[in-house]
């Protein structure tokens, strides 16, 4: 089936343990570029941020019509990370958008939940590429990176924020209003 994209409608997910800066920074300068944006929590109610901050969502996950955004923003935090990856409705939601021609944005560490849902690069879900053990313990270039003796980070992209296609990449929650901005000028393109 088919799914109609709301032009201009934005989903900015929130998970327990997302990076508050994140979701404010991009959320201000989305809607202050004239754009619908919805925040939607995997869960109803109340949602806890990494340092404590609560945000009460527009609506859950659940709750959402069958109309699909035309970008999908996932934010950054370890602990939110490891609940989009684990939730099939997300990876559902973003190959859908994909497929359907829309946008991602994923910052920090929320890159992961993209090559996990077959989005961006990387393998392919269910794809036997070691245990959740083994995966847990790799170190991953994109979200972690290593500091070298300059102090650089070797294994990141020298970008702040990377366009691919129409996936749009910030690397810290330092450039995500940078993403963001990139993001509404696609958009409005």
């Amino acid at each position: 089936m088919v799914q109609k994209v709301m032009k201009g409608r934005i989903f900015v997910l929130l998970a327990r343990g997302f990076e508050e800066v994140d979701v404010s920074s991009v959320t201000h300068i989305l809607r202050g570029s004239g754009l619908s944006v919805a925040v939607v929590g995997l869960t109803a109610g109340p949602v806890r941020g990494a340092y404590g901050l609560s945000l009460v969502p527009d609506c859950a996950l659940s709750e959402v019509d069958m109309e699909l955004p035309q970008a999908v923003v996932l934010p950054g935090g370890a602990q939110a990370t490891r609940r989009f990856s684990a939730e099939p409705r997300t990876h559902t939601l973003l190959r859908q958008v994909a497929s359907q021609r829309g946008y991602v944005m994923a910052i920090d560490t929320a890159q992961a939940v993209l090559r996990s849902a077959g989005v961006l690069g990387g393998r392919e879900p269910g794809s036997g590429n070691g245990s959740e053990v083994e995966r847990s313990e790799r170190r991953d270039p994109i979200c972690l990176g290593e500091e070298s003796e300059s102090g650089r980070m070797e294994g990141l992209p020298s970008e702040r924020v990377r366009v691919e296609g129409r996936v749009i990449l910030s690397q810290s929650s330092g450039s995500a209003p940078e993403a963001a901005v990139t993001l509404a000028s696609m958009l409005e393109g």
